[in-house]
């Protein structure tokens, strides 16, 4: 990287240069990944292009990766691009390719679409109520006992990551409820028959910063319809590194 008064000169390789060209929109493969899991790209993504700061890189509110996909984007001080995609909560039917853009401009008026493609790999899902399996992008909690009055406080999690609790039929009473509260960001909890997907019902899925979420075998509106011999998950998903609470 060169620097003048005002202008910055990047290289692939981060290496000082004499010259560079102008901002042009490219396209930028990440290759594939499977559900649930999640691909980083970390590079400097500009060949020799001069650059006038400020510089303002962003995602493209127009063009988001597809529903249950996270795209983030962050800069060094070196003006290396570090880029993830995130397939957590993504559920396809066949290997689905999926895009999403970053902008970037700079003080002289230049700007270009960055446009990143990534294939998701379709998996087999596993049964309901089978036994959490920890991966990239899932964190197996443990247990919890819901036939005393209990708490998961600050509970640390990473981006991108999914916290998984299990609720087993002897650890439960008929009705349960769980108070989020403390939660550093918005996160989408989800009381599910399956470790590895999000409940499809609303009662059983919100996403809230704080709020109540019920577990009841009763049936009554507006709560998450639970059978008495069924396990259950508490799934707890952010989309950036933080913290949470969760009292039942």
């Amino acid at each position: 990287m060169s620097t003048t008064t005002n202008q910055v000169t990047v290289g692939m390789d981060g290496n000082c240069g004499s010259g560079g060209g102008n901002l042009v929109s490219s396209q930028v493969d990440m290759g594939s990944i499977d559900e649930g899991n999640y691909v980083p790209l970390t590079e400097k993504i500009f060949d020799s292009v001069t650059l006038t700061p400020p510089i303002d890189i962003q995602l493209d509110q127009n063009n988001p990766p597809m529903q249950g996909a996270v795209a983030s984007i962050s800069v060094d001080s070196d003006l290396t691009y570090n880029v993830s995609y995130s397939a957590a909560n993504v559920r396809v039917d066949n290997n689905t390719p999926d895009s999403f853009a970053v902008v970037v401009s700079d003080a002289a008026g230049q700007a270009a679409t960055l446009t990143f493609s990534v294939t998701v790999n379709d998996v087999a899902d596993p049964p309901p109520g089978g036994a959490c399996v920890s991966t990239a992008t899932i964190i197996c909690k443990g247990d919890l006992d819901l036939t005393v009055n209990g708490e998961r406080y600050d509970v640390p999690i990473d981006l991108n990551t999914t916290h998984v609790w299990t609720i087993k039929p002897e650890n439960r009473a008929a009705y349960e409820n769980f108070v989020f509260d403390y939660l550093s960001n918005p996160m989408t909890v989800s009381l599910s028959d399956n470790y590895a997907i999000d409940s499809a019902n609303p009662d059983c899925t919100k996403t809230v910063k704080t709020g109540n979420l019920y577990l009841s075998e009763s049936g009554a509106t507006y709560q998450c319809p639970a059978q008495s011999d069924v396990v259950y998950y508490l799934r707890i998903s952010s989309p950036s590194s933080g913290r949470y609470s969760v009292f039942y």
